[in-house]
């Protein structure tokens, strides 16, 4: 059903355009592609979100509890340190009040009439109500349905209307850092609570308007977030997973058309090179500690034959230990930038994976389709593994060999993201009123 459903509505509507250009020279068959793609994504991914990407189902309870204690008591327990999407910005308008339970917590996410998205714990510290289900915006703070407290984006009380005395000092519940990432509504989450530790980086071809957004998709899976930063140090599952070009944003492989693989991974440091090469040894000023590096020379073999012209590169950005993660297409007439989020559920073997992506102006919009269409596509090829593995933790760790990658790296860098003493100042003095990269 999926070749046939292919077939119908990509493979013989291009061939078609083809015979109507040799046959009628109308028009550029250029244009016409771009006009035929720029009307044909929209019902393409709505097809595709039916049947690829939809949400894996929920996890067996007992299954998921088995696999989720793999990953120890720390891991398995508590999220890594880090920004993670709530949602998407055009979701949240102003005066929209949102309940979302994400991370292990749970939010009262509203918009004020200023335009500002704020954040605060879900249940009102007077009597429990929660804030988020009933509750309304005045101005830039949020009203309690109960007993209409008020309160603002730091989760200070600003009015309680029956009560003419001073506002108590500890009327002041938990809020949270917020910053809008190009599109997705970022919190900040510590298990000690404490400021960010590291910000995410500015791009600037969305700045300046050299790229601009194209389109997102979202979706659910069953998986813990360390795997998708050990993966990009497994270089041993790329041609077996990742060897096989397809039709994009779908699992049917095209026959004989193969994807050789040249990985490298780098924890981030600062070097001077060239910043137009996405090679891993030519990027300028790479931040310390809060990113690491995948990099992909890739070319293409049809029937076991290199095809000449074919090579391209990638590099995978990995922010944090990967609640946020950018990848960098380049090719001759253009830019592509995909924003890739990995939001925990309360079970943190479950979470919300969304991907945006940007493109430069002028890219015809068939060949950025195209692009993120077979990215999206090689990602698909690991939920089978990711929704059915456990975590080589305990007792020993995970037997290596050579060939594998840089493993025991990946598993170094992510330490630095989760909180193993408790006995760690919470100064609630080093909490500040604002962030440098928030809205606040």
């Amino acid at each position: 059903m999926q070749v046939i459903f292919d077939l119908v509505v990509y493979i013989i509507p291009i061939i078609g355009m083809v015979i109507y250009h040799n046959t009628v020279e109308l028009i550029n068959l250029g244009y016409f592609l771009s006009f035929y793609f720029t009307f044909f994504i929209p019902l393409y991914n709505y097809m595709v979100l039916k049947i690829w990407l939809k949400p894996s189902p929920i996890e067996n309870k007992l299954k998921a509890a088995s696999r989720l204690k793999s990953y120890g008591e720390v891991y398995g327990k508590i999220p890594a340190n880090g920004w993670y999407k709530l949602l998407h910005s055009h979701e949240l308008k102003n005066g929209d009040v949102r309940y979302v339970e994400l991370v292990g917590r749970e939010f009262a996410l509203f918009r004020g009439y200023d335009g500002v998205a704020r954040c605060i714990d879900a249940y009102c510290i007077h009597l429990g109500a929660n804030l988020a289900i009933g509750g309304k915006v005045i101005g830039s703070c949020i009203q309690c349905p109960f007993h209409q407290w008020t309160f603002n984006g730091h989760g200070e009380a600003t009015c309680i209307p029956y009560s003419e005395g001073k506002i108590p000092s500890n009327a002041k519940t938990r809020s949270y850092y917020i910053t809008e990432y190009y599109g997705e509504i970022m919190v900040w989450i510590h298990k000690l609570d404490s400021k960010p530790d590291y910000h995410l980086p500015t791009q600037i071809d969305f700045e300046n308007g050299n790229m601009v957004h194209v389109d997102y998709m979202d979706t659910e899976i069953n998986m813990h977030l360390l795997e998708f930063v050990e993966n990009s140090t497994d270089f041993a599952h790329f041609q077996p997973l990742h060897g096989q070009m397809t039709i994009p944003f779908t699992p049917i492989i095209i026959p004989g058309l193969t994807v050789n693989h040249s990985p490298d991974w780098k924890e981030g440091k600062k070097e001077k090179k060239d910043e137009n090469s996405v090679n891993s040894t030519e990027i300028e000023e790479l931040t310390e500690n809060d990113k690491c590096y995948f990099f992909d020379n890739a070319d293409l073999s049809l029937f076991n034959c290199r095809i000449p012209g074919s090579s391209a590169s990638a590099m995978i950005t990995i922010i944090g230990c990967a609640s946020v993660v950018t990848f960098t297409f380049k090719t001759p007439i253009g830019n592509i930038i995909i924003l890739q989020t990995h939001t925990p559920h309360n079970s943190l073997i479950r979470m919300n994976v969304s991907f945006s992506w940007f493109a430069t102006r002028t890219m015809p919009r068939f060949l950025v389709f195209y692009i993120v269409g077979n990215w999206i596509s090689q990602w698909q090829n690991d939920i089978l593994i990711w929704e059915n593995k456990k975590y080589i933790l305990k007792p020993l760790p995970p037997v290596l060999v050579r060939g594998d990658g840089p493993m025991n790296k990946s598993r170094r860098y992510v330490k630095k993201f989760y909180t193993f003493n408790t006995d760690e100042s919470n100064n609630p003095e080093e909490n500040p009123t604002s962030c440098a990269a928030s809205n606040w």
